[in-house]
């Protein structure tokens, strides 16, 4: 499924990379200056590019529409995705946003933004938090084996020392 990504900085560059790793073809790039879709897709073959001015008039052929760009006002509000067919998923990583928040309740959108994955790293965190006393126990454990068998060897090296040497 078609992907476009608006924008050609440090974020975008980023999920290109992700995507490209992760098998996707069909990526589609629009950005205010052209010429920095162009350097990025010379980089990755699988890169189509857009010209920016043809945004709106192509959301219908993406399902998933990545933005981060900065802009001072909004480049998508509810208008923009009110006549689209099919469900959307939109992420907007801008900040500040450049979606309308209000998008966020409009059924056939799916609207991920920097707020909802702060709170999804953060939740990460604290899950990842949680299971450090569980790991700390087990390189305890792992620790006291090692040194059991150390230990062991050690007296196998004397044993074998003075049975061999006297």
């Amino acid at each position: 499924q078609p992907m476009l990504l608006i924008g050609a900085g440090v974020m975008i560059q980023r999920a290109l990379a992700k995507l490209t790793a992760m098998g996707h073809q069909d990526i589609w790039i629009a950005n205010r200056t052209m010429s920095k879709a162009e350097s990025l897709k010379s980089i990755y073959e699988n890169l189509s590019v857009m010209p920016y001015a043809s945004i709106k008039r192509e959301l219908d052929r993406f399902k998933t529409i990545y933005v981060g760009i900065h802009s001072k006002q909004y480049l998508f509000n509810e208008s923009d995705f009110k006549h689209l067919s099919g469900n959307k998923i939109v992420v907007d990583v801008s900040l500040p946003r450049c979606v309308d928040p209000v998008c966020d309740s409009m059924q056939q959108i799916s609207f991920i933004s920097v707020d909802k994955l702060e709170s999804i790293a953060n939740q990460t965190i604290q899950n990842r938090q949680s299971v450090i006393p569980h790991v700390q126990a087990c390189i305890r454990v792992a620790i006291s084996e090692l040194n059991d068998w150390l230990a062991y060897r050690d007296e196998t090296f004397e044993w074998v020392n003075k049975r061999a040497f006297g």
